[in-house]
């Protein structure tokens, strides 16, 4: 065989795969649970090399 044509790989973003769940928090546990993923990182970019 030289060469197999197929379909491309269906791709899509995480808005688009959660689309359609119910909700399993509310807007309060989701803040929360934001939050409390931080944990201790915060925003700023780290020079791997130093």
């Amino acid at each position: 065989m030289i060469a197999k044509i197929m379909p491309s790989e269906v791709t899509m973003t995480a808005a688009q795969a959660l689309t359609g769940l119910r909700p399993m928090l509310t807007p309060r546990q989701a803040a929360a649970w934001q939050k409390d993923s931080r944990g201790d990182f915060d925003e700023t970019l780290r020079d791997p090399w130093a």
